[in-house]
C-alpha cells in the first residue's frame, strides 16, 4: 500500500541559488520521491515521498552525498 507523506528539511550549507537547484534535483531523482522543492531564502526542502520507498533518513543521505546537511534538532 502506499502511503505518501510530506516533509519540510532545514538544510545547511547552501551559498547560492545553484545549490538549492543541485539539492532539488538530487531529491527529485531518489528513489520514492514525488516531489521536491527547495526554498533558498528559507533555506528549507519540502520532500513529498513513498514511505514505501524511501523515507527521512533516504532523504538526509541524498542530501548529504551532494555536499550538503540537514542540521539534526537537539
Amino acid at each position: 500500500m502506499k502511503v505518501v507523506e510530506e516533509i519540510e528539511l532545514p538544510l545547511g550549507g547552501m551559498t547560492c541559488a545553484a545549490c538549492a537547484r543541485t539539492i532539488e534535483r538530487q531529491l527529485g531523482s531518489t528513489e520514492g520521491v514525488e516531489q521536491a522543492s527547495v526554498n533558498f531564502a528559507t533555506r528549507t526542502a519540502s520532500v513529498r515521498f513513498d514511505t514505501a520507498r524511501t523515507g527521512v533518513e533516504g532523504l538526509v543521505a541524498a542530501i548529504e552525498d551532494v555536499g550538503f546537511e540537514v542540521p539534526r534538532e537537539s
